[in-house]
């Protein structure tokens, strides 16, 4: 209760009703997947891929979530604090030029449309192909190639192919409810994010996608409530549930499902306390991109992959195994151990402020609820720590926002 109105004072309205990225963190991140899950495993609640390891942690886990949830916002208003005690004048506010360079993001969505032809030619399998073809033996050594044996160059798949066909699609789509105008490029965008998110076949990301241009319609609409949430969140367990039977074919378990979406995003941090420092000395700082670890002479090495490593070592050498995301504190503790661990959420709810007073302005004007559902939906909170000090793909967003022509006033 205490959060819930820590985050309704902050943003001056109701946590799922008013779409900040603050609010949005809580309702659709923090509440479902950390809170919900640490809390029934907290009362005793078993789950097999974590049984017999988590008996002497289960309540520390429980309260390490709560603090991360009561900090956020802290962070959030130290943030605001340090604003009005230099007295910048941050009301910062998105401007157009009486219109958006279309021009610029048709070069932009072609360029994505290039960059995944680039994709799936460096690619050694694609799952989505393969299940079409109607072979199922290897989906998870193909997934697992293109995360982590890619043959081409990574920037060129994540960002310019992935994360170029989101962000634009977003836009176009925020800027066509708006305007009624570029129908077909818009579709197009649309469509070649939904081939990003699901040509590996994984099943959240297509879910999530869906997720947010339901969500930008919702608010350009400004017919956010309760009660549509409630309604898309049941849709979506019934997508994921058809993705299940598409992707699985057999084996069909609801409680399995339930188990994935509760559990699995707290399994990295309950394995992560575990192997730090005992199994494996903290990474101090090696989680960070090669090019800055190259500075200190260490090798670049994230958490979760340790971890998977930790869990599955033939998974890893066959190249069926990927990483084990979690909580974003898991990461922060990996690194720079219960500094990182008790610290690391007050430097992201400073951050996430930033992104607000970014985004949140002039709410329904243009392309801001695609810029906002962007920072919400494909944000690191479940993802790592050092993804919100250094995120190539937010750079190239911010890259993108200056050269269509939108300013930043102060």
């Amino acid at each position: 209760m205490l959060s819930l109105k820590l985050y309704n004072s902050l943003s001056e309205g109701s946590i799922i009703t008013k779409p900040t990225i603050l609010n949005w963190t809580l309702t659709l991140w923090l509440i479902p997947f950390c809170l919900t899950g640490s809390y029934i495993l907290s009362l005793g609640g078993e789950v097999y891929f974590l049984k017999g390891t988590i008996d002497h942690l289960r309540i520390d886990v429980f309260y390490l979530v709560v603090y991360t949830v009561l900090l956020i916002p802290m962070g959030y208003y130290l943030h605001k604090m340090i604003v009005r005690f230099l007295k910048l004048n941050y009301r910062k506010k998105l401007l157009f030029d009486d219109y958006l360079n279309i021009n610029l993001l048709r070069v932009l969505i072609l360029t994505s449309f290039f960059a995944g032809l680039y994709t799936l030619y460096m690619s050694n399998s694609i799952p989505l192909f393969d299940v079409i073809k109607g072979d199922k033996s290897n989906l998870m050594l193909g997934r697992s190639s293109i995360k982590f044996d890619f043959q081409g160059i990574n920037f060129i798949k994540n960002v310019i192919f992935n994360k170029t066909a989101l962000i634009v699609s977003f836009m176009l789509f925020s800027n066509y409810l708006h305007t009624n105008k570029f129908k077909i490029l818009t579709f197009f965008a649309i469509f070649l994010a939904i081939f990003s998110e699901i040509y590996t076949l994984e099943k959240a990301p297509l879910a999530f996608y869906l997720l947010a241009l339901f969500l930008i319609k919702k608010i350009h609409e400004k017919s956010l409530s309760k009660k549509s949430f409630f309604k898309l969140g049941l849709l979506l367990f019934v997508f994921l549930i058809l993705m299940y039977l598409i992707v699985k074919g057999q084996g069909f378990s609801f409680f399995s499902i339930f188990n994935r979406i509760i559990f699995v995003p707290l399994t990295g941090l309950y394995y992560t306390l575990i192997i730090f420092p005992d199994n494996h000395d903290f990474l101090m700082g090696a989680s960070f991109p090669n090019w800055i670890t190259s500075f200190y002479n260490v090798e670049s090495e994230r958490s979760a992959r340790v971890v998977m490593e930790y869990l599955n070592p033939k998974g890893i050498e066959m190249g069926t195994s990927g990483v084990v995301n979690s909580l974003f504190i898991a990461e922060a503790y990996a690194n720079f151990g219960k500094f990182g661990l008790y610290f690391s959420p007050i430097l992201v709810g400073f951050i996430i402020s930033i992104l607000d007073t970014i985004t949140s302005s002039q709410i329904y004007n243009r392309i801001n609820p695609g810029l906002i559902i962007f920072f919400i939906i494909y944000s690191p909170v479940l993802g790592g720590f050092v993804d919100f000090i250094w995120n190539v793909s937010w750079f190239f967003i911010f890259l993108i926002l200056h050269l269509i022509k939108i300013r930043i006033k102060i």
